[in-house]
C-alpha cells in the first residue's frame, strides 16, 4: 500500500483506471511499469478479485467503482518509480491498516475482513 505525495502521505492502494481494457491488464501493467511488480505466471494472470466498493463522494457527484484484487504471490518489486505519486511501499496486516487510510481502501478492507465481496456508499 502505497502512501501518497497527493494525498498528504495518506496510505491507498495501487491505484489504475480502465477505460477501454480489463480491470486485471490494467492492475498488471501499471503494477510492471509503476512498481516493478510482475503479476503475471506462464501467460495468465496471479489475481483475485477480492471486493468492490461502489460509491458517491457527494450528492450529485460522478459515481466510482473501486475494484480491489488480491496477489498471493508475485515477483520483483516493489519499487518506488514514481515519487511524486508514492512516497513508499509499506506492509500493513490487514487487522491493523494505518491512521489515516484513504476511505475506500478503509471500506474495502472492512468489506474483506468480513467476507463480502461488494460494498457501497453515498447512495
Amino acid at each position: 500500500m502505497p502512501p501518497s505525495s497527493r494525498t498528504a502521505a495518506v496510505p491507498s492502494a495501487v491505484p489504475g483506471e480502465a477505460s477501454a481494457v480489463h480491470g486485471t491488464a490494467v492492475l498488471i501493467v501499471d503494477s510492471r511499469g509503476q512498481y516493478l511488480l510482475h503479476l503475471r505466471d506462464a501467460h495468465k494472470p496471479i489475481v483475485e478479485f477480492a471486493h468492490a466498493v461502489h460509491l458517491i463522494r457527494r450528492p450529485g457527484g460522478r459515481p466510482r467503482l473501486h475494484m480491489v484484487f488480491r496477489a498471493r504471490r508475485w515477483q520483483g518489486g516493489p519499487r518506488v518509480r514514481e515519487p511524486d505519486k508514492c512516497l513508499a511501499w509499506r506492509w500493513w496486516p490487514r487487522e491493523e491498516p494505518p491512521e489515516p487510510i484513504v476511505p475506500y481502501a478503509r471500506v474495502a478492507n472492512d468489506g474483506i475482513g468480513m467476507g463480502r465481496l461488494y460494498t457501497e456508499r453515498g447512495w
